[in-house]
């Protein structure tokens, strides 16, 4: 019993060092699985592979500064529906199928109310981590401050924010060319 938990605390060691901050989640609760460690990893970091980039001045691609990132865990861990929304208001939804493939890309443009009241339910979120079964696991990360956060909940935690993300990217659906 003792060797299983420390061989899930050194599989996360690595992920987690990067947001030491004390409300970072603790994803050693979790089954260690290359592909939960890839969702958690991504949004300890900021870093997400299927996040939106933008083009530079020099005509090269970036990734967008992120405002929030959702992930909505499926299939134990090995999928997730997914968030983003940059700080210049453009959203972005896909299906990550880890180690697979990015499908179902939808994207929107919110105006600047719609930035307004998404700000107002980011920082309504609640200041703790919950842990529910990984099919009922989401992870949010939103920038507060200048600073990065990551957290762990239940999809009834934020299901404002859901539906409200939801309808924005309804109403303002661009195909993506």
């Amino acid at each position: 019993m003792r060797h299983a938990k420390l061989i899930r605390i050194a599989f996360f060691l690595g992920m987690l060092l990067p947001a030491l901050a004390e409300d970072s989640p603790d994803f050693s609760r979790y089954s260690a699985s290359p592909s939960l460690r890839y969702f958690s990893k991504a949004h300890l970091s900021g870093k997400f592979e299927a996040a939106p980039f933008e083009k530079t001045a020099n005509g090269s691609y970036a990734p967008s500064p992120l405002l929030l990132a959702l992930s909505f865990i499926e299939h134990n861990g090995r999928a997730a529906g997914e968030f983003f929304i940059t700080q210049s208001g453009h959203l972005h939804y896909c299906q990550n199928v880890y180690d697979w493939a990015i499908q179902g890309s939808m994207e929107a443009q919110l105006d600047e109310q719609q930035m307004a009241t998404l700000k107002q339910q980011i920082a309504a979120l609640s200041k703790d981590n919950s842990y529910p079964d990984i099919n009922s696991l989401v992870i949010v990360s939103f920038r507060e401050d200048g600073q990065w956060i990551t957290r762990t909940c239940q999809p009834a935690d934020i299901q404002t924010l859901r539906k409200y993300v939801e309808e924005c990217a309804r109403v303002h659906h661009v195909s993506r060319q």
